[in-house]
């Protein structure tokens, strides 16, 4: 079977080849990019300091988040993790990878900086003699009132995140989180950022991961920009429903539903999960249905309009053996097909009609759209389908499809094809 997979590996006599990262090498990076940070904070910051208005931007229900002090805490340990998560990258590509993540939003925040300067509109609370005040005087020697959206804070947050979740593990890994989250949530609880500065860092953090997915992400590169677009177009749902309220409407709730749909089905990609929506049995939950319903009815008009463009969406590639889109229950008879026919629904996406769905020979396989099929997973259906169309009955058919019938339904059918000729 290993001459019907490509694998995304840089292979030397077999092994895979891992460049190792020295700690010279590390420690020129750190120091390479804490004075590229500190050159562009520190000019942008001045920047602004020198305008004679820089607006605000913030919600009314902002004046409601408390201020708490100890918050200062994981707020001024983003130091800390500047330097640990250098030296948790042992390889070059990771290493190279984090270099490129923390430049790109840095540069972007940069601009961002001087296009639309923003400052932070609340002073401090007096915190009283305490270490607390000491660490606050710290922080505002160096600190600025200005540099607000994107905030850097929850950039940089992320981006340590997605070191340390895959060189970490264990009560050490749950420890990281938290702490990373209460370094989120500080910005707001010390009065150093508002709610714009977060969700437009969430934003640009997106855009950043689909243009740098990290080196050590389990599934392919291909599946990682995929997830992080539609959590893209989630927060960018969300960033406007959040706008219409600072416009004082309330229609901008209706972009919750879609927000949720664009998070559930990044959350599908991100972890390769094919099942995410429709069940083994051909069906959706009336519940899942709900919740994803703008991703169905995408699907379903892509379908209906883009599918008329085809001639031929159905291909018979060995005698009995077909592959395609999803038909309905009118086009069967059109194709040959009826209830006898032994099918393999590959779509992830909408419902098999009930037709094929209640025949002996329906077998629901889901697979997510676009991104390459897993090895284990192309294994089982080729091995499945061969030996289906190996003890099939004669003129008996088998007919392969996924929604549109342009990948996953053609990959498969063609690995089935060598299969066959290999054997």
């Amino acid at each position: 079977m290993d001459q019907l997979y490509y694998v995304e590996e840089s292979t030397m006599d077999g092994k895979t080849v891992i460049a190792t990262a020295s700690l010279e090498q590390r420690m020129i990076a750190l120091c390479g990019f804490y004075i590229v940070f500190w050159v562009i904070y520190g000019l942008t910051g001045w920047y602004a300091s020198g305008l004679p208005d820089v607006p605000s931007f913030r919600f009314d229900f902002e004046d409601r988040i408390p201020f708490l002090p100890w918050m200062i805490l994981p707020y001024m340990s983003s130091g800390l993790f500047f330097v640990y998560v250098f030296f948790l990258c042992d390889r070059k590509d990771e290493l190279f990878v984090l270099i490129k993540q923390l430049l790109f939003v840095t540069i972007a925040a940069g601009i961002c900086f001087v296009l639309f300067p923003l400052q932070y509109s609340y002073d401090k609370p007096w915190v009283g003699n305490s270490i607390y005040s000491f660490l606050f005087s710290g922080l505002s020697q160096w600190d600025t009132p200005f540099n607000q959206a994107p905030s850097l804070h929850i950039c940089y947050a992320l981006i340590f995140w997605q070191v340390i979740k895959y060189k970490t593990s264990g009560v050490w890994r749950s420890f990281f989180a938290i702490w990373l989250f209460l370094m989120g949530v500080a910005t707001l609880t010390v009065y150093q950022h508002h709610l714009i500065d977060i969700l437009l860092a969430l934003l640009l953090v997106a855009v950043t991961f689909i243009l740098f997915p990290p080196a050590g992400y389990t599934y392919s590169k291909q599946a990682y920009r995929i997830a992080y677009i539609y959590f893209f177009m989630a927060m960018m749902c969300i960033t406007g429903m959040f706008l219409f309220y600072y416009a004082g409407s309330l229609w901008g709730l209706l972009l919750l539903w879609p927000a949720i749909t664009f998070g559930i089905v990044g959350w599908a990609y991100y972890r390769m999960n094919g099942v995410f929506l429709k069940g083994k049995n051909g069906t959706i939950h009336p519940l899942r249905k709900i919740g994803c319903y703008p991703y169905i009815l995408a699907y379903r008009l892509i379908r209906r309009y883009a599918r008329k463009s085809s001639r031929e969406p159905v291909t018979e590639l060995l005698p009995g053996l077909y592959a395609g889109a999803c038909l309905s229950s009118r086009q069967l008879p059109g194709y040959g097909m009826d209830a006898n026919t032994i099918t393999f629904d590959l779509s992830a996406e909408i419902e098999e009609n009930k037709i094929v769905r209640e025949s002996p020979g329906y077998h629901c396989f889901p697979l997510l759209d676009i991104v390459a099929i897993r090895r284990q997973d192309m294994e089982f259906l080729t091995r499945l389908i061969a030996e289906k169309y190996r003890d099939r009955s004669p003129g008996e058919k088998i007919y392969i499809h996924c929604t549109m019938g342009y990948f996953r339904s053609r990959v498969v059918a063609m690995n089935v094809l060598k299969y066959q000729q290999l054997k």
